[in-house]
């Protein structure tokens, strides 16, 4: 994908999310979203907004990448290999490596105040 077409993607992810939420209900989406940009467009199109960084190196990525996009490497641009990936300043959670008991109940105890 270029990145028009990621920035509509996420676009269009982000206000789909918020109207759902402006209905009242959950909207989780589980997206890469590598550009902070798309992430604070998101948050302020969005009546409550957590985001969740699932900080997980590289060669964990790899290990459990079913797919095997990780491989592939630059020949698909998959952001955090090929793609930068900007990372959070500040997000409600980080899950520490991928697997974080703690960051689950973070999670649960915001969404389901």
């Amino acid at each position: 994908y270029d990145e028009a077409s990621r920035a509509a993607f996420y676009a269009t992810l982000g206000r789909l999310a918020a109207l759902l939420a402006r209905q009242g209900l959950p909207a989780l989406v589980a997206a890469t979203a590598h550009r902070r940009a798309w992430r604070e467009a998101a948050r302020e199109a969005s009546p409550r907004f957590v985001e969740v960084f699932v900080d997980a190196p590289p060669a964990e990525c790899r290990r459990r990448d079913p797919k095997g996009l990780y491989a592939a490497g630059p020949a698909i641009a998959l952001p955090g290999v090929a793609v930068e990936y900007e990372a959070p300043v500040a997000p409600e959670v980080t899950a520490t490596g991928g697997e974080d008991a703690a960051a689950v109940d973070r999670v649960l105890a915001l969404i389901t105040r």
